[in-house]
């Protein structure tokens, strides 16, 4: 078994102690309200609810399970489960407040060998968090981290964050919103800053600085030009249809020559001739097809190619002459 199950094994059997302890008698409230008897009993099906999803592995389950039965009938006992959870889904900060009240509220009712175990767990994991200070230059803008709101600015005090990459979003109306990725690790004090800005600024620079370096327009590429594939596909067509009777002429005419050694008769050779023109001339006309329509093609391709291009004399241009295509440009 390795230490990471061991761990594990560990602390899910002190989850089935606390489940025999609050089992065992009434739990003291840490509110001057004592709850009501529909209430203890709706936490105590919600906590053992919260028990079997932490088993199962459904650890975001188990949490909301277990504060809904701590709101209900609230119990200092209840917070070394939410703490056991918030570590298994890698919230550190959130570990280590849950941890803390629960030794504080706990105090000299927790068994010694258990606050050695939670105790521990705090040392470690304060070397796996991090604090941050953000800055935005806009009074009461949500500052988000990985998607949790942890205040408006201007904020009071650094954040205590978990180790690791973080995803920072400042927003406000009628501002632009925005997300800076931030690397931290255990122990480090960052300050990070973010500006907004107004959306009605932002939209008159996009106007009228064409300049700016985000709003420069890459070129096309072959992939983005309107090629005329099509086009190129029936002059494909055209040239091999035209092969196809370029073949059967040469073996008609081949017949035919069999025919004037072999045969005297006027209408057998007059059936192979008309057989051997008629072979030729539709070869000759699809062949004339693939050429025209692959001129289409050509000049379709290189004016796609062209068109985002203002370059002046460094354009290609394509002239058609009698029997012959060229491109003529500067390079």
């Amino acid at each position: 078994m390795t230490n990471s199950t061991t761990r594990l094994a560990a602390r899910m059997a002190g989850n089935a102690i606390l489940i025999a302890a609050m089992c065992a008698g009434p739990l003291p409230a840490v509110l001057a309200a004592e709850p009501t008897s529909a209430q203890k009993q709706e936490a105590g099906q919600r906590f053992s609810r919260a028990v079997e999803l932490y088993e199962e592995g459904n650890f975001r389950a188990a949490l909301i399970e277990f504060r809904r039965a701590n709101q209900l009938a609230p119990n200092w006992r209840t917070l070394f489960n939410i703490g056991q959870v918030q570590y298994q889904l890698r919230n550190y900060p959130a570990a280590i407040n849950a941890f803390d009240e629960y030794l504080s509220a706990g105090g000299n009712k927790i068994d010694p060998a258990r606050r050695t175990v939670v105790e521990n767990d705090l040392t470690k994991l304060r070397k796996r968090v991090a604090t941050v200070m953000v800055n935005v230059n806009v009074a009461g803008a949500e500052v988000r981290i990985d998607d949790e709101v942890v205040g408006t600015a201007p904020l009071a005090n650094a954040i205590v964050v978990s180790a690791g990459r973080l995803h920072i979003t400042v927003s406000k109306a009628d501002y632009i919103s925005k997300t800076k990725v931030l690397d931290v690790a255990g122990g480090d004090n960052t300050e990070i800053d973010i500006t907004l800005a107004p959306r009605t600024t932002a939209a008159e620079q996009a106007n009228e600085d064409p300049a700016r370096p985000d709003q420069l327009s890459t070129p096309a590429t072959s992939d983005d030009k309107d090629i005329p594939w099509a086009v190129w596909a029936v002059a494909g067509g055209f040239g091999a249809a035209a092969t196809v009777f370029g073949v059967l002429a040469l073996n008609s005419k081949s017949s035919w020559d069999d025919t004037l050694r072999t045969v005297t008769s006027a209408d057998a050779l007059n059936a192979e001739r008309d057989r051997t023109l008629g072979f030729a001339i539709t070869s000759d006309v699809l062949l004339a097809g693939a050429v025209l329509t692959a001129t289409i093609a050509t000049v379709m391709t290189v004016s796609a190619l062209s068109s985002d291009d203002d370059h002046g004399d460094d354009t290609l241009t394509l002239h058609v002459g009698p029997g012959s295509l060229l491109l003529r440009g500067k390079f």
